[in-house]
């Protein structure tokens, strides 16, 4: 089921302990929109932007041990107390019921041994952030799946033992990492973009012509320009060195 994300309520009765990021939002007016798109257009949109892609299946050389009560403390501990889900328990919730982890660990050692988890778990809310652009269109509305956190402490658990095996994690990839994410690359090639102009180069984008193998930019790329104009002028001039290399330069996401 597809909702979408509910306005801001007065600041009156706001508890700022709970939602800082909420009250501050409130305070400067910064109000999230709802969508008013047909259900109907939006799961059409949606089935086919999240189709099913093959994966090739090899031996991951996750550990085989049992979960333990360190290992639950640890990655309780790396949460935060973000949007509960349909059942409404935040990570605090889970802490105060267990704060031995006496209990989740024997039950998340179930599911692994089993290879089962609780339908209910499976349960989710979705809401629509709007991204910007036409209201009106799909794409402009970025899914977000508000899943169970008794759920997701589990998912982090699997995910904290797959990224300890070498090499599961491509090199490439500079989104979701604890270290070297997408800010610090983004600050490299600013920082080479400065060097390149105060030398009087044209860009620095003709380093694209050393062996790279694959080439990605987050959203974020428009903090390289300092106006419209000089955005589009650098996007055109990465445009036309990555024609030659054969690589996909996609703008729309960037602007």
């Amino acid at each position: 089921m597809v909702t979408a994300a509910k306005g801001h309520q007065s600041l009156k009765g706001t508890r700022t302990g709970k939602n800082r990021t909420k009250t501050f939002n409130q305070l400067i007016g910064k109000e999230s929109k709802q969508c008013e798109i047909p259900i109907s257009q939006l799961e059409q949109f949606f089935k086919k932007t999240t189709s099913v892609t093959n994966v090739t299946k090899r031996g991951s050389g996750i550990k085989k041990n049992p979960f333990t009560e360190q290992e639950l403390a640890v990655a309780l501990k790396k949460t935060k107390d973000t949007a509960p889900g349909v059942d409404g328990l935040r990570y605090h919730h889970l802490e105060w019921f267990d704060p031995d982890h006496r209990i989740l660990t024997p039950l998340y050692n179930e599911c692994k041994e089993h290879r089962k988890i609780p339908s209910h778990w499976k349960e989710a809310e979705t809401i629509l952030l709007y991204k910007g652009g036409d209201e009106s269109k799909p794409e402009n509305w970025r899914p977000i799946s508000l899943m169970p956190t008794i759920y997701k402490l589990y998912s982090s658990l699997w995910n904290r033992r797959i990224r300890s095996v070498k090499g599961v994690m491509s090199k490439c990839q500079r989104g979701f990492q604890e270290r070297e994410g997408c800010n610090e690359s983004i600050g490299i090639l600013r920082t080479a973009i400065d060097v390149a102009k105060g030398r009087k180069k044209r860009t620095c984008h003709k380093c694209l012509k050393t062996k790279v193998k694959i080439l990605a930019f987050a959203d974020d790329m428009a903090i390289l320009s300092d106006s419209k104009k000089q955005l589009q002028e650098e996007l055109e001039r990465m445009d036309d060195d990555c024609t030659p290399l054969k690589l996909i330069f996609k703008t729309e996401q960037m602007r």
